[in-house]
């Protein structure tokens, strides 16, 4: 408050004109004042606030000092000010008061209201929480609070062969590019992601059409509604908008089914509730909730098959169990060849939980194998010939070569194990694409993988080959995301991280004051890096992070606007997406 009261009016400009001294008392006399105001509204809503340890009260109001603090320093040291993200501030206030309770004691009407909240199904809960970040994902796509992001990297490429299919019935886009149909949703010249086929002339993505698929009934939808708006730039932003409703679906259900795992895991329905509430609000997913990217159906498949394979209940929905989940990982090799490591272990997670459930369904048992095993079959059988009718080659690095002679697999992979535990960290790491800066609440996943190890290792056994598999197999090649926000690469295991967060909270309650602290400083900062980048998403995109003689260099652009004379957090947060550190 009072630094929107120190900068965001006139009067600003005549006291940097007084002596530091006076600037530094009136400051302090501001900051003191705002804070009074904060105590003096706390002592109203809790009847036990005269009684709270002030120690207590300290550790649960630092992180607002901290806030400020680093934002003070932002504004006086070396930068021109922004008044935009004083404002973020905001989110992490929101945060500590109305969920995180930081003063003991609650309201009776609060307490009422969360009672009969807990009493509601799981299922009608997810549901609610399903429909609230939907709305929440697509107010950030078309830009009505937030800037509104245009197509960006990939995103062009995949509408363009959802066009190519929607007109010409193929995924050749040769004559696209020639009659530049991508005009319709990003203007200006679109650079190929092509690759020659075998027919003379032929140019195939070297993205999988399974993500254009998806998109193909929003599109058609686009194309009806799109033309009512006389203006082309109304048209455009339209039929990207509705081309983006998809994932903002996927990306509902994926909190949703997150909702139901952990209540299914924890036993614990109103915590369990914010916490997804939380992850769905939070980087990377709110990053890539309304973004054309395949790593959110991918991640919500994935999840899916895990929800069944915990679901041990031997029903009569057993056979459409298997069959949802068969079918699912049938179709994700379609959303790019990257995913079959998560597809072999997705077989035998969901085969080994149909082997157990049918055990005693002897009925139940030849209908339940066929559900299982024919969706794979048909899948993996059609893209074999789809791979060898376009490019003549059964293997599925064809997608990323085309008919080019002399590409080796090699290319595409390196076998050296620095490099491979460089890539590893850096994909969790890194200050340009890792998960953790953007995302502080993910310093608890290695407490959450030993509580998971001690108490659930059942469960948490599948998780670990699930991340094993893709997080190694991506590991082995220079895959940063490119132009994309950050925390693209693990996207689709991002609920497993969720999972083990969520042990490290559950299981440590009630917090000890000093847990609290840490966990308020977690949830608070992380809110208020989310509120940066949403209202300046600019921060977070980086020119072909593939690269080390990127121009931009190494250093993160939303570290580097944060950074000031005393705190320069370029320095302190790692680099790893770089060739030239081994």
């Amino acid at each position: 408050m009072a630094t929107l009261l120190f900068h965001q009016t006139l009067l600003h400009q005549k006291i940097f004109q007084w002596p530091w001294l006076a600037q530094l008392a009136i400051y302090l006399f501001l900051l003191l004042f705002s804070f009074s105001l904060l105590v003096l509204g706390l002592s109203f809503l809790e009847r036990e606030f005269s009684e709270s340890n002030p120690l207590k009260l300290l550790l649960s109001l630092s992180p607002l000092c901290l806030a400020h603090a680093l934002w003070l320093g932002h504004v006086y040291f070396l930068h021109d000010f922004r008044a935009e993200l004083t404002w973020s501030i905001l989110w992490g206030i929101i945060f500590i008061l109305i969920i995180i309770k930081p003063i003991s004691g609650t309201p009776r009407p609060l307490n009422k209201i969360v009672r009969n909240w807990s009493n509601l199904k799981p299922k009608t809960m997810a549901f609610l929480l399903g429909s609230g970040v939907l709305i929440v994902y697509n107010i950030i796509s078309i830009g009505i609070i937030t800037p509104s992001c245009p197509l960006t990297g990939d995103e062009p490429h995949y509408l363009l062969i959802t066009t190519s299919l929607l007109q010409d019935r193929d995924t050749d886009l040769a004559n696209n590019f020639q009659n530049k149909d991508y005009l319709i949703f990003y203007p200006g010249q679109l650079s190929p992601h092509t690759f020659p086929g075998r027919k003379n002339g032929s140019a195939y993505s070297r993205h999988g059409p399974g993500l254009p698929l998806l998109l193909l009934p929003t599109l058609v939808l686009a194309r009806q509604i799109a033309p009512v708006f006389p203006s082309k730039n109304s048209f455009r932003k339209i039929t990207i908008w509705l081309s983006r409703w998809p994932i903002t679906l996927f990306s509902a259900l994926l909190v949703s089914f997150f909702f139901l795992v952990i209540v299914k895991i924890f036993n614990h329905k109103t915590l369990s509730f914010f916490l997804a509430l939380f992850f769905g609000l939070s980087p990377p997913l709110i990053f890539y909730s309304y973004l054309i990217y395949p790593e959110i159906p991918a991640a919500l498949i994935l999840l899916i098959c895990f929800w069944i394979s915990i679901s041990r209940e031997r029903t009569s929905f057993l056979t459409w169990k298997i069959l949802i989940g068969s079918l699912g990982l049938a179709f994700l090799p379609w959303l790019g060849v990257k995913y079959i490591p998560g597809t072999v272990v997705g077989i035998i997670v969901l085969g080994g939980y149909g082997l157990t459930s049918l055990r005693k369904q002897r009925k139940t048992r030849f209908l339940a194998l066929i559900a299982f095993f024919l969706p794979l079959v048909l899948s993996g059988s059609f893209l074999t010939l789809y791979t060898l009718k376009i490019y003549g080659s059964f293997s599925p690095v064809s997608f990323y070569r085309g008919t080019t002679p002399g590409e080796h697999v090699s290319h595409f992979f390196h076998f050296s194990p620095l490099e491979f535990f460089r890539c590893a960290l850096g994909y969790f790491f890194d200050q340009r694409a890792g998960l953790l800066p953007y995302n502080l609440i993910f310093f608890l996943t290695l407490a959450g993988a030993f509580i998971f190890i001690r108490t659930k290792l059942k469960i948490f056994l599948p998780l670990l080959a699930f991340l094993g598999s893709y997080w190694g197999f991506t590991s082995l090649g220079y895959y940063w995301g490119g132009y994309c926000p950050p925390g693209r690469t693990l996207l689709p295991l991002i609920w497993i991280f969720w999972l083990l967060v969520t042990a490290a909270i559950v299981n440590h309650r009630p917090l000890t004051r000093l847990q609290k602290a840490i966990f308020i400083y977690l949830f608070s900062l992380t809110c208020l890096l989310t509120g940066t980048v949403l209202t300046h998403p600019e921060f977070l995109y980086h020119l072909n992070l593939s690269f080390s003689f990127n121009s931009e260099g190494l250093v993160s652009h939303l570290f580097q606007a944060l950074s000031n004379h005393f705190i320069n957090f370029t320095l302190l947060i790692p680099h790893l997406s770089s060739l030239s550190l081994f």
